[in-house]
């Protein structure tokens, strides 16, 4: 951190000061927390340094759903800094899913377990999987969606389906064979060996 960041005052000063070179998120620590509840110096400040600097804005701001929504319509990665209750919010989480799948990361646990929001997510980003509930890495149909997107979404998907021999043909056929180190090997064969 740079303390020379200390003694702005103005949103002059601050513009001026999120253009230098060294000025990085860290720094907004020392700026009067008024210039930070100004929305549109909130915005360029977020468009120079990313949605992290979303952290350092004022707490009037954190709470207003349509800053939060311009925010991620931006960077759906912030709404890691969204409030409970907007993470728990469909319409803010879906805007923040169709701009970033990872995104589903930071959803209220209750929208993990919802399948649209889900299908939303793996379509846009196949390791958006990891983050769903292990509902949807058991389910046969929301994995062959990712699967058939990238097949080293085979790695996220739950060990009974690393077994299953259409599964892994799919991931193989869509990673060029790199999924197949995620599949279970002597699960496949004993598998075969039944049929």
């Amino acid at each position: 951190m740079n303390q020379k960041y200390k003694n702005i005052k103005t949103k002059e000063e601050l513009y001026l000061a999120i253009r230098e070179e060294d000025f990085d998120t860290p720094d907004l620590e020392y700026i009067d927390e008024n210039l930070l509840e100004d929305e549109n110096m909130m915005q360029d400040i977020l468009w120079f340094l990313g949605a992290e600097a979303f952290k350092y804005a004022h707490t009037s701001l954190k709470k207003d759903n349509e800053f939060i929504l311009s925010l991620i319509k931006e960077t759906g990665y912030g709404l890691q800094y969204a409030t409970k209750e907007q993470r728990a919010d469909r319409e803010i989480v879906k805007m923040a899913i169709k701009n970033d799948g990872l995104a589903l990361e930071f959803v209220d646990e209750r929208l993990k377990k919802d399948r649209e929001i889900v299908v939303m997510a793996i379509e846009d980003d196949i390791n958006a999987l990891k983050f769903a509930d292990a509902s949807f890495r058991k389910d046969r149909d929301i994995v062959m969606i990712a699967l058939e997107n990238h097949g080293d979404a085979l790695e996220f998907a739950d060990e009974s389906l690393k077994k299953d021999r259409d599964m892994v043909m799919m991931a193989i056929k869509t990673s060029y064979g790199e999924a197949f180190k995620f599949a279970d090997k002597s699960g496949i064969l004993h598998n075969l060996k039944n049929q």
